[in-house]
């Protein structure tokens, strides 16, 4: 370590006190509310009918629920965690997502204190008030509505999660970089820290692995050295980065496979549900970069599902001028953080923040498809450079109104503007409470879109409200006559009520025309054939769905009531077989009803 990186602690952690007291207040304002939401959304799979959560060995190492998911298994742990604390109460969960959200805001104070105290910044102007520009910069970050879909949105604990390990993974590096000479043991437990929280962050979300390169951008833009020392001290946290794809691919297919294998899997591995190009969902993500940056500045029209148009060619205009644009952004801030001027590293400061906005964004918006183009708790992670930027701006503005007292109009400044993002975060809130409100609210903005529309009928259904329920299928269904799982809650719905047979079954028959691989619909429309007496076509559908069924104990209790009914003796007895382990109580149904004919088949 140089001489110029030895500098001095800074003021006594009293000093930071009161700003951490406010941040957490402010914090607390904003996001009381979001403990009284329900659970959304994913958050069913993932949590209310994920069984590997109801038992903590399952997201330990080998256990079931790990090998489901081993680059995100740390995060359902602590959801196994939560269900042996409370079961499926969501206040539980909830509080867990609030304090997680809070306590990296208190990352993002820190890394900014941290960043002030480096060499090529600690004698700038902008480093004389340095509790002030961590403020703002933790404030704003903390109340603002955009991070709901990262916070209220329980399964995307996953996003702020790994977000506070690879913030307190950058905070704990630069302390270990800022140690003095002589505190040796200070430097190794920090380092040793830094690396365990990269590695917890891997193990969370695959966004962490931009992690080493946010550290080479730390190291460029604010810290000396030799450059073989410093590519020595990123070294550990490059390989724990290579582990994310690694994983994903697969350890043993990348040690056993053929190149063209390997690039196979790693072109499998990171697409996720669409087939969309992958030029072209980079060509599409440069206009929702943009508009993220908008949701930022003027935080009006979040939704839960935002309809971006899909952009085919880097040619088309709006490509053209957002990629236009981002480009100049990345180069103007790539300048200002190589070109700073030591008296005065306000343009640094923003330009390090601006890229790590563009860096974290690289994971989830450049070549690696994704089904939905634009969600908001994606900008998370890269917030926290966004905000940075914005701290410096604010400071900017109140040296030039208020040279004399910069660092205390700053903070005024960054409260009030603060407390008004809390308030709308706390209305926000209370757009998550529910599925109903939730999707109420994206069917409202997103008019065009079947999904808003079909989730909202089943929220309704589940409200008791039918006909309602009716009403937002069929106009989801009008919106998109191609969209599978309208058609098929439309036909549940028919068929649960126990009228409109054929109706259920021709919706049914059309979901699986829309999506061939719909097991749902097969097992169902197997059901409604078979309360239409229709054995014969029953035992045919679900004879030839098979494999497709997933081992639906419904579905092979109703062909067996179809085998039954058409007087097939030893289909029946198969039937109550597969049954036994799949479901002894449909099992032993299955044979009450079947004894007659079983006892003349003998």
């Amino acid at each position: 370590m140089s001489a110029s990186e030895r500098v001095g602690a800074g003021p006594g952690p009293g000093r930071h006190a009161p700003y951490l007291a406010a941040l957490l207040a402010l914090g607390a304002l904003a996001w009381a509310n979001a403990l009284g939401c329900g659970f959304v959304f994913d958050d069913l799979p993932s949590i209310v009918h994920n069984p590997d959560i109801r038992r903590l060995a399952g997201y330990l190492p080998g256990g079931h629920g790990y090998l489901g998911r081993p680059n995100r298994w740390v995060g359902y742990l602590t959801f196994a965690l939560n269900f042996r604390a409370g079961g499926l109460a969501p206040a539980g969960y909830h509080a867990v997502n609030v304090l997680i959200h809070l306590a990296t805001a208190c990352l993002v104070y820190a890394l900014a204190i941290l960043v002030l105290r480096t060499p090529r910044v600690s004698g700038s102007r902008i480093a004389r008030s340095p509790r002030a520009f961590a403020f703002v910069a933790a404030a704003l970050f903390a109340c603002h509505p955009l991070q709901a879909q990262a916070v209220t949105y329980v399964v995307q604990r996953l996003t702020s999660l790994a977000t506070l390990f690879y913030v307190g993974s950058a905070v704990l590096y630069l302390w270990a970089r800022l140690a003095p000479a002589g505190a040796r043991g200070r430097r190794v437990a920090a380092y040793a820290g830094a690396v365990a929280s990269a590695a917890l962050a891997a193990r969370t979300k695959e966004i962490a692995v931009t992690l080493p390169a946010a550290l080479a951008l730390l190291e460029v833009a604010f810290l000396d050295g030799r450059p073989g020392r410093r590519a020595l001290a990123l070294a550990p946290f490059a390989l724990v980065a290579l582990s994310i794809p690694l994983t994903m691919i697969g350890v043993r297919t990348v040690a056993g496979a053929g190149v063209s294998d390997v690039l196979s899997a790693a072109a499998s591995a990171t697409r996720v549900q669409t087939t969309l190009g992958r030029l072209e969902y980079l060509a599409t993500e440069t206009t929702v970069v943009l508009e993220y940056v908008g949701l930022l500045l003027l935080p009006i029209g979040q939704n839960v599902d935002h309809v971006h148009p899909i952009h085919r060619s880097f040619l088309d205009g709006p490509v053209a001028l957002s990629s236009a644009a981002l480009l100049l952004a990345a180069a103007l801030a790539l300048y200002a953080v190589v070109r700073r001027r030591r008296g005065d590293a306000t343009a640094a400061l923003a330009g390090f923040g601006v890229l790590w906005f563009l860096l974290a964004l690289t994971v989830e918006s450049s070549v690696v498809p994704i089904v939905d183009v634009m969600n908001e708790h994606r900008v998370y992670l890269p917030s926290v450079g966004f905000f940075l930027a914005a701290a410096v701006a604010i400071g900017w503005v109140a040296a030039r109104l208020a040279p004399a007292r910069a660092g205390a109009a700053s903070v005024v400044a960054g409260a009030v503007l603060a407390t008004a993002l809390a308030a709308g975060t706390h209305a926000r809130n209370r757009v998550w409470e529910s599925q109903l409100t939730l999707w109420a609210d994206a069917a409202r903005k997103s008019p065009a879109s079947p999904r808003p529309l079909n989730n909202m009928g089943v929220a309704l259904e589940q409200a008791g409200r039918r006909d309602e329920a009716e009403a937002a299928y069929l106009a989801a269904m009008r919106v998109d006559p191609g969209h599978a799982e309208s058609c098929y809650n439309l036909g549940r719905l028919y068929l649960e009520s126990g009228g409109g047979l054929d109706d259920a079954i021709a919706l049914f028959r059309r979901a699986i025309a829309l999506r061939p691989d719909y097991p749902e619909a097969y097992a169902n429309l197997g059901a409604a054939l078979v309360r239409a007496q229709r054995y014969a076509e029953a035992a045919q559908v679900l004879d030839e769905a098979g494999a497709k069924l997933g081992g639906s104990a419904e579905a092979a209790f109703n062909l067996g009531v179809a085998r039954v009914m058409l007087g097939d003796v030893d289909g029946a007895r198969r039937q109550i077989e597969a049954l036994r382990a799949a479901s002894p109580e449909m099992a032993l149904r299955l044979e009450t009803f079947a004894r007659p004919l079983l006892d003349r088949g003998r």
